[in-house]
């Protein structure tokens, strides 16, 4: 009897407070140790009836990525470098086998963009994490300037693709760098092994076969990667890995797979006479594009719009970690030696 009028004052307190509590009749007579839910804008660390085990959660992770190999992984090619990532299946995968945790996606609309908020609750420690991700409401446009995504189906694509990478980022954000990495690894050796099982002959008739019928034309993926006779096996995975991205939809074809003209069957390679212009400033969608972020440090040809740019952005730059933040470090101390720095 006290211990019914202990939750009901309980239950009242918290109503007055605006937080809704679930009654606990839904759920049967818990034990002290079981679970109270509560309902707000953020959550607070809870009793759980099964704990989380790390070496458990870590041994599940790498199972599953040893058999999905390529699903778990994408990459692009960037300024002659292998930029490499987690798909969402990995993604959403890890947020399984954590446990005890939830992943929610709240959008907001503008006219021309989705603001889409990532939301990574970890209902066994009370961490909450909370990324927004702005996507674009324009389509990428083809060489001929049509819109890859057109019509209606194309909108449902756009918006699709905008929460598949507001979860992808929150959850990458939130788990353990150490876990979304060995996954990474775990995947990538999958793959290598698939190939080396096959042979790289018929491997690149695989990715000859799969951009077919996704419909990119092999002088695009030739003109980022090399004429397909030159890929070694790192070539081999990172096409792969760049066609999953597309094959995902993740990424465009156009985005991935840069229109660019080919000198003997190489990536075009930039001459004092072709420059690139001065990059524009990055918007906040941008700078949760590591490519982009690249893309416009390699773009710099004037070295104090490099060095003015660089100290604006410095604290910005600094904040993205991992293989990203040291393949960014990497272009920064390209450009630096390519104007006579240190």
């Amino acid at each position: 009897m006290k211990d019914e009028k202990a939750v009901e004052a309980l239950q009242n307190n918290l109503e007055e407070q605006g937080i809704d509590v679930k009654d606990m009749g839904d759920y049967g007579s818990l034990p002290e140790s079981g679970l109270m839910q509560t309902r707000s804008p953020y959550s607070t660390a809870v009793q759980v009836i099964r704990p989380r085990d790390l070496n458990k959660v870590e041994a599940r992770c790498i199972q599953e990525a040893a058999r999905a190999g390529d699903e778990f992984y994408y990459s692009w090619s960037q300024g002659g470098s292998i930029i490499e990532g987690n798909t969402v299946g990995s993604a959403l995968m890890m947020v399984r086998n954590w446990g005890n945790c939830a992943v929610d996606v709240k959008v907001q609309e503008t006219p021309n963009s989705y603001v889409f908020y990532g939301a990574f609750i970890d209902l066994e420690t009370g961490f909450n994490l909370v990324r927004p991700f702005k996507m674009s409401k324009q389509s990428p446009k083809t060489k001929q300037g049509r819109d890859v995504y057109s019509g209606e189906r194309g909108k449902d694509i756009i918006f699709q693709i905008g929460a598949s990478k507001a979860i992808r980022n929150v959850t990458l954000n939130a788990v353990p760098k150490w876990l979304s990495e060995k996954v990474l690894e775990t995947a990538k050796k999958n793959i290598i092994g698939q190939i080396e099982k096959m042979g790289k002959e018929k491997a690149i008739d695989k990715i000859v076969k799969k951009a077919e019928a996704l419909k990119i034309p092999l002088d695009r993926i030739e003109a980022n990667y090399g004429k397909k006779e030159s890929w070694d096996l790192d070539k081999v995975v990172a096409v792969m890995g760049a066609i999953r991205s597309v094959e995902d939809g993740l990424e465009s074809m156009e985005e991935v797979f840069a229109d660019k003209v080919a000198l003997n069957g190489e990536p075009e390679i930039q001459t004092k006479s072709s420059k690139k212009k001065k990059a524009d400033p990055l918007s906040p969608e941008d700078w949760e594009n590591p490519k982009k972020i690249i893309e416009v440090l390699e773009g710099f040809d004037d070295e104090e719009a490099f060095i003015s740019f660089q100290k604006e952005n410095n604290d910005k730059i600094k904040a993205i970690g991992g293989k990203d933040g040291q393949l960014i470090e990497a272009v920064i101390q390209t450009q630096k030696e390519k104007f006579g720095g240190k």
